[in-house]
């Protein structure tokens, strides 16, 4: 990108509350069964991850001329919230992202197809950007502690395969804690989605979210959706997110992005990755 001032870009995190793990005691034995399943396999998704690298190529498209941003958030589990003005086109970031004992770290290596300064930071630059796709949106979810109320949303499929969608809503008391710059406030807001489980594998296949954003803030609307597939690392398959969509939303201007992830491979010092 030739760093478009589109929107300053702070971490929004989920800070949790004290709960327990709420399915909804109307589902059958059959369903909350499997939900329980899914729960065990987010919970350790994280640790279950090998040390690797892939490229995260981000298309970010930006609808409107005009941004009143005025939110900052505080927290874990990031995701995007505009915080300054700007307006311009979409653009295009290829990042190295590793993944190491745990932790993603973001290494910028082209805005628009120039190489990016160095020592660029990933959740430092201009327009929207995202991340916690490798097992925080999930765990975050499905942490004991959130208070999260889950119910049977149906059978769907998802790239030709059945799966189990189930609705969850996380109550504002153990959801995202947001600061609204412009009015010096803090405001807690839940956030609702679904989640959609391999009827074989009983594995997430697919994430989405929305924020429960009350009135009076800059931003309308933020969601965010994620598909998880087979990626084979190191002679052995692992379910990696392949792609993923933000998008935020105020009175004067919408933001996507649109991210794929690439070239998964076992990291170690003498990795390489090409774009």
């Amino acid at each position: 990108m030739s760093l478009l001032r589109v929107a300053r870009i702070g971490a929004l995190a989920i800070a949790f509350a004290q709960g327990v793990f709420g399915a909804s005691p109307s589902l059958p034995s059959d369903q909350a069964q499997v939900l329980q399943i899914a729960r065990e396999y987010a919970l350790g998704y994280a640790e279950k991850l090998p040390d690797f690298i892939c490229l995260q190529i981000t298309s970010r498209d930006n609808f409107s001329q005009k941004l009143t941003p005025s939110v900052q958030s505080q927290g874990r589990s990031p995701v995007p919230l505009p915080l300054s003005e700007s307006s311009g086109k979409g653009d295009r970031i290829v990042e190295r992202l590793t993944y190491f004992n745990g932790t993603e770290k973001y290494e910028v290596i082209s805005i628009d197809g120039n190489p990016a300064p160095p020592g660029t930071d990933h959740l430092k630059l201009v327009g929207a950007i995202s991340a916690g796709e490798f097992g925080t949106a999930l765990r975050d979810i499905f942490d004991s502690r959130s208070g999260t109320e889950f119910n049977w949303h149906g059978i769907r499929r998802i790239r030709g395969h059945r799966a189990y969608a189930y609705e969850f809503r996380v109550p504002k008391e153990a959801g995202i804690e947001l600061r609204d710059v412009s009015r010096g406030a803090d405001v807690e807001v839940g956030y609702k989605g679904l989640v959609f489980v391999d009827a074989e594998t009983r594995q997430v296949v697919r994430m989405t979210s929305t924020l429960d954003l009350p009135s009076g803030l800059s931003i309308t609307a933020a969601e965010r959706s994620v598909d998880y597939e087979w990626v084979t690392i190191a002679d052995k398959k692992y379910t990696l997110p392949v792609r993923s969509e933000v998008m935020l939303q105020n009175d004067d201007s919408r933001y996507v992005n649109r991210i794929e992830f690439k070239g998964y491979r076992k990291f170690g010092t003498e990795s390489t990755i090409h774009y």
